[in-house]
């Protein structure tokens, strides 16, 4: 049991991520490795701390698991291994690149970008070792983005930006369907919100993941309100429990971990912002401040109202997850409340931007710190950060929808939102987004 428990050591060496992380306590790994492999106290306690220094926190997920499954025989494994999922859900049969995600050609990238969404179309999962590879190199490389991202779109090329898709597959396959795989001149925007509500937002988080890897240059993510585990665990959103069928319970942390670090805005050209929710209500809240705060925190529901921002505060609920490169995790850290207005804002109804100019609290989202915007508060912004126009989406219109001259666009692409609500579907919003996109990329 001892050479087993080395094998398997030696497997967490294989596939280090190298990046730590404290997801695991020692105690909880002395107790698994007691359990399963029938070992001693002491040789429990001795081989515990080497196999936590020998592994990050989505390599020591998987071998626990591993381990409590009874899966004992790992000495053979070298670079990889295949994991198996909790479900009898029929998983996807990738071949390399699409697994190492290594460099090689744009055929290769199609034809494994291609065989992906196949797989998905089939409904088969994505084997739970690519998952946490996408996740490792999606952490690793939106951490070293900016929080406000500069693009800039050449003449020739287009910039295809997508609202709201929460969960709905399809829409992925009609827009890719219609502009092609990323490549130089396609480029791709998708603008927060990929899960909860429809059924397939593992599957819609994933290919993300999977174009931006495969495509880093030609693919960018802005990060949405539901991008946080406190909104996305909710029952009625149903990630979570998408989660738990098709995996677990630790992937739906893992993959909120992954969401912490995406960047918040995207400015194209230098005159267009785009960005989930919308604009501050604080004229001192410019892109360059934005700029420059800390973004990478998990981000709970609690932090609304004043009171239970102290709440959150005191009790350390805002969970900071690191940063660029081996930036360390803080402590009591709180995020800059900027990102709420970012993540959460509105604009003013047409029926009422007449009357309401200026911003008031938001009425429909139950919280006195989300609030909506008027003409005067977008106009100044705009003056201020040199900017001529802002995309966003986070409120359903049928495609899209011009405001105030189309200096403001809302944009949401989940064609079927209230399709689980009421059992009534949306408009299709498909022939929407090239008008959007036209204006996105002069």
């Amino acid at each position: 049991m001892v050479e087993c428990c080395v094998g398997i050591i030696e497997l967490a060496k294989a596939i280090d991520f190298k990046e730590e992380f404290d997801f695991l306590e020692d105690n909880r790994t002395v107790k698994v490795l007691q359990k399963a492999m029938a070992l001693t106290i002491e040789d429990a306690k001795s081989i515990a701390p080497a196999l936590i220094r020998t592994s990050s926190e989505l390599t020591i997920t998987y071998l626990m698991e591993e381990i409590e499954k009874g899966f004992a025989d790992r000495q053979q494994a070298t670079t990889t291994t295949t994991a198996t999922t909790t479900t009898s859900i029929p998983q996807c049969d990738l071949m390399s690149p699409f697994a190492t995600l290594q460099p090689c050609s744009q055929t290769d990238k199609e034809r494994w970008m291609r065989t992906l969404l196949d797989e998905f179309n089939k409904g088969r999962v994505l084997d739970r070792e690519t998952v946490l590879k996408l996740l490792q190199t999606a952490q690793k490389h939106n951490s070293r983005l900016p929080n406000v991202v500069e693009l800039n779109i050449c003449s020739g090329s287009q910039l295809i930006v997508l609202g709201d898709l929460h969960g709905q597959l399809h829409d992925i396959f009609t827009v890719l369907s219609k502009y092609g795989l990323p490549a130089q001149q396609t480029l791709y925007l998708f603008n927060g919100d990929f899960v909860d509500r429809g059924e397939y937002s593992c599957e819609v988080f994933f290919t993300l993941l999977a174009l931006q890897a495969l495509w880093p240059d030609a693919v960018f993510l802005n990060r949405g309100n539901h991008e946080a585990a406190d909104i996305n665990k909710e029952t009625h959103y149903k990630f979570k429990a998408e989660c738990e069928t098709k995996y677990d319970t630790k992937m739906h942390g893992l993959i909120n971990k992954t969401m912490a670090f995406l960047p918040l805005v995207t400015r194209v050209n230098s005159d267009i912002m785009v960005v989930h929710g919308c604009i501050p209500t604080n004229e001192e809240d410019t892109l360059d401040r934005i700029q420059k705060i800390d973004r990478f925190f998990q981000l709970p529901v609690d932090w609304h109202d004043d009171a239970e921002y102290a709440i959150a505060q005191n009790n350390n609920y805002f969970r900071h997850v690191g940063g660029p490169g081996n930036a360390p995790v803080k402590t009591n850290a709180v995020p800059d409340p900027v990102m709420r207005h970012l993540l959460w804002n509105d604009i003013v109804l047409v029926e009422e931007e007449k009357y309401m100019t200026e911003f008031d609290i938001n009425p429909h989202r139950k919280s006195n710190k989300i609030f909506v915007i008027g003409i005067n508060v977008v106009e100044r912004f705009l003056k201020a950060n040199g900017v001529k126009k802002i995309i966003r989406s986070h409120d359903w219109v049928e495609g899209y929808q011009e405001r105030f001259d189309g200096r403001m666009v809302t944009l949401f692409s989940a064609s079927d939102y209230f399709y689980h609500e009421d059992g009534s579907t949306s408009p299709s919003c498909s022939d929407h987004y090239t008008g959007c996109t036209r204006k996105a990329s002069m």
